[in-house]
C-alpha cells in the first residue's frame, strides 16, 4: 500500500508540480533539451529528422514522419506506432504540424491545408476541418487557441470547438517580422522562471524568439551555441507551476522502465541544481553530474543499470545542500 501510494504522489508531482521542459527536433538528427533563459542545451541522438514533435500531458513524446512515431529521448531511441489512416484504412500522409491535445489525441495537418485528430495509441485520425493556410511546420496551443506559422511566416489563429472536433474561426494576425526564413518551430512556454503564465515562442535556427499573439511581433530571446543546427519542430511539457519550491517537488519513488512515464529523477535549470550525487544502499557514490537541466535515469555514471533498491541523493545548490532517498522501481 505504502508503494502505491508513493507511486501516486509521484505521479501527482510529476503531471501538476514540475517545470516545462522545451523539446526542440533538429536538423541533424539530434533531439535537444532547452532552457528558455538562456538557449543552453543538452542534446540527445535520435539519428532521424522527424517532420515535427509533440508532448502529451503524460510526458509521452511523439513524431511525425510520415507515419506515427513514440520517442524515449533519454535512451536515444524510438519506436514505430503505426502509418496515419482514417476509420476506412484509407492512408493519410501527415504534413509538418503536430501538438498534442491530451494524452490520447494528437492534432496534425495533412492534404495541404487539412487539420486531423489523430489517436496516440493507434494514429487513426479524424478529420477536424480545413485551416485555409498551409503549415510550414509546427502547431502550439496556447490559452485553448491552436496557432501556426504558415509557409508566408504568418501567425494564423485557429479557434476550435470545445471538443476539438471541428473549426470555428480562422484569423491571420499578421506577418512575423522575422526576414528571409521560414519558421519551423513553435512551441509555448514560461518566459522566466517566475512567470505564472505560458507565452507563445518560435525558433528560427539556432535561435529562440517571443511572439505576440495580438500583432505576430517577434522579440529576440536568446540562442543555442550549437548555430549548425536547425529546429525542425519544438514542444514543451504541460506542466504549470514553476513556482513550487525543489524540496516540496521532491519524489521519493521512480520507475526507470522505459515506458516514458516516471522514468527519471529529474531537474530543470530554474531548480538552480549545480552538483546531483547518488549513493547506494552502502554508501557507494553511483552516479554523479554537474548539469543544470539533468536527469538520473536509474544507471550508473558508467552507463550501468542500477539495481531495485533504496539510493540516496545529495543535490547542491548555491543557496543550500539537499539531502534524503528514492526509491528505484522496476
Amino acid at each position: 500500500m505504502r508503494i502505491l501510494l508513493s507511486l501516486f504522489i509521484l505521479f501527482c508531482l510529476n503531471t501538476l508540480l514540475s517545470q516545462v521542459k522545451i523539446l526542440s527536433n533538429n536538423s541533424d538528427g539530434s533531439l535537444s533539451v532547452l532552457s528558455i533563459n538562456d538557449c543552453s542545451e543538452e542534446s540527445y541522438l535520435l539519428n532521424n529528422t522527424f517532420s515535427d514533435i509533440a508532448i502529451t500531458p503524460n510526458n509521452n513524446l511523439y513524431a511525425i514522419n510520415g507515419g506515427l512515431f513514440k520517442i524515449d529521448y533519454l535512451n536515444s531511441s524510438y519506436s514505430y506506432v503505426g502509418p496515419i489512416t482514417d476509420i476506412n484504412n484509407r492512408p493519410i500522409s501527415p504534413g509538418t504540424g503536430l501538438t498534442s491535445l491530451d494524452d490520447n489525441f494528437l492534432l496534425i495537418d495533412s492534404s495541404g491545408d487539412s487539420l486531423f485528430k489523430v489517436s496516440t495509441a493507434t494514429a487513426k485520425a479524424v478529420a477536424v476541418g480545413k485551416i485555409g493556410y498551409i503549415c510550414a511546420g509546427d502547431f502550439a496551443i496556447l490559452n485553448d487557441t491552436l496557432y501556426m506559422i504558415d509557409w508566408g511566416s504568418h501567425l494564423i489563429k485557429i479557434i476550435l470547438n470545445s471538443s476539438k472536433t471541428s473549426i470555428l474561426l480562422v484569423i491571420d494576425v499578421g506577418l512575423v517580422n522575422i526576414n528571409f526564413h521560414i519558421i519551423y518551430s513553435l512551441f509555448t512556454a514560461y518566459p522566466s522562471c517566475n512567470s505564472t503564465a505560458k507565452e507563445l515562442f518560435c525558433i528560427v535556427k539556432n535561435s529562440i524568439y517571443k511572439l505576440n499573439t495580438n500583432t505576430a511581433v517577434a522579440t529576440f530571446v536568446c540562442s543555442m551555441n550549437n548555430n549548425s543546427i536547425e529546429s525542425y519542430g519544438a514542444t514543451s511539457s504541460f506542466e504549470d507551476d514553476t513556482n513550487v519550491k525543489l524540496e516540496e517537488r521532491m519524489p521519493n519513488v521512480f520507475t526507470p522502465n522505459g515506458d516514458n512515464i516516471n522514468d527519471s529523477f529529474s531537474f530543470t535549470k530554474c531548480d538552480h541544481v549545480l552538483k546531483t550525487t547518488i549513493y547506494n544502499r552502502w554508501g557507494n557514490e553511483v552516479f554523479n553530474t554537474e548539469k543544470q537541466n539533468h536527469f538520473w535515469d536509474g544507471r550508473t555514471t558508467a552507463g550501468e543499470e542500477c539495481v531495485e533498491g533504496t539510493y540516496f541523493y545529495v543535490l547542491t545548490t548555491a543557496e543550500k545542500t539537499y539531502k534524503g532517498a528514492i526509491q528505484l522501481m522496476r
